[in-house]
């Protein structure tokens, strides 16, 4: 007889339009319009304006350090005080309950870029951007998430509690507290500030959806070459750090961006506001890869563009530093150097990496 799983592998799949999504969809779209449009007629106040700003850089604490670093890998510890913080500023975003994104989110991780796999990049790119949200899930994905573990989060008492009243909280915290605020306080339009909310609303998830595609759908893959995620120099922009993809889905459990993001933190705004709230206590027992758990990586999976395969690559011999000069590559040009210098560089960067 065929197994449960042969039998959702064999459902025929129809494509079901979520009309209420497609709904809520269209009504945040047009109010992010409206919201753009009275900043450029000059009708928000300033005030306001940086109370959108500040609710949007929550909202993407939120879903950053929060939601995915916290609460779906686990990536470092933190105080109850932090951990409901984290919680408000998700639903400040509107981007689901805790549960709900974390089990989104580690279906996404153990089946990347299946059938099962919500955001599935084969699918196409608009699909991975958007299309996702509007459409019914596969059956795939429907089993897989029924099987996922989230015993841990139900467990929590505080996530539970977000999760069971949802509802009632994206009606207060998500849709009214943003735009009562700036109402009562600072006498602004309240037509302007729902707008504005929207557009924050909006903005939120761009930065989110917007990565669901692009990185997985090109890019280098210097940890992983196997993996459909890719480091994506565009979307890490957008995002202040959330584009070494490669990277995280080879780590999952590192509460960094990338191996450098703690020691620089260029574009990094996740990794340095965890390293700040360790600061004064309210996160501790952060989990890293060490070095040389990513140095065996990227020798054993990667795809050869990481400096340390490079590396790897230019030596003829190991143990072999007698060449006087060798053949380099620097910023996809070709240079010709000596030896000496090279090691200098790899071993300033090697201690960098031990210091982080």
């Amino acid at each position: 007889m065929p197994s449960n799983d042969a039998k959702v592998n064999e459902k025929k799949y129809k494509y079901e339009i979520l009309w209420f999504m497609v709904s809520m969809g269209t009504l945040i779209s047009i109010e992010s319009i409206l919201g753009i449009y009275y900043i450029s007629v000059g009708k928000v106040l300033t005030k306001t304006l940086f109370f959108s700003l500040a609710t949007f850089l929550i909202g993407g604490i939120g879903a950053g350090p929060g939601a995915h670093r916290f609460f779906s890998h686990h990536a470092y510890k933190a105080t109850r005080q932090f951990k409901i913080f984290l919680i408000f500023a998700q639903q400040i975003s509107g981007m689901k309950s805790v549960i709900s994104w974390c089990q989104i989110h580690r279906v996404h991780h153990k089946f990347s870029d299946t059938e099962a796999d919500p955001t599935n990049i084969k699918r196409g790119l608009f699909f991975s951007f958007f299309g996702w949200l509007f459409i019914a899930p596969t059956p795939q994905y429907i089993y897989e998430s029924n099987r996922i573990d989230l015993d841990d989060l139900f467990s929590d008492s505080d996530v539970a509690f977000q999760y069971k009243h949802y509802s009632k909280l994206y009606i207060a915290i998500t849709m009214l507290l943003p735009t009562i605020i700036p109402t009562l306080i600072w006498n602004e339009s309240i037509y302007v500030a729902f707008s504005m909310n929207m557009l924050k609303m909006s903005l939120n998830f761009l930065q989110l959806l917007v990565g669901n595609g692009f990185v997985h759908w090109d890019g280098p893959k210097p940890y992983d070459a196997t993996s459909t995620a890719t480091d994506n120099v565009l979307y890490n922009f957008i995002t202040l750090g959330e584009g070494f993809h490669n990277y995280h889905h080879t780590f999952p459990f590192d509460y960094r961006n990338n191996e450098f993001s703690s020691l620089w933190y260029v574009n990094s705004l996740s990794t340095f506001f965890i390293d700040l709230c360790g600061l004064f206590g309210l996160v501790y027992d952060k989990k890293i890869a060490t070095p040389e758990m990513i140095r065996r990586r990227v020798l054993k999976t990667g795809d050869g563009s990481h400096w340390i395969a490079k590396r790897k690559a230019l030596k003829t011999n190991e143990n072999d530093y007698s060449d006087e000069n060798v053949v380099r590559s620097v910023n996809g040009s070709l240079k010709l150097e000596s030896i000496a210098e090279v090691m200098k560089d790899v071993k300033i960067l090697q201690e960098k990496l031990v210091c982080s």
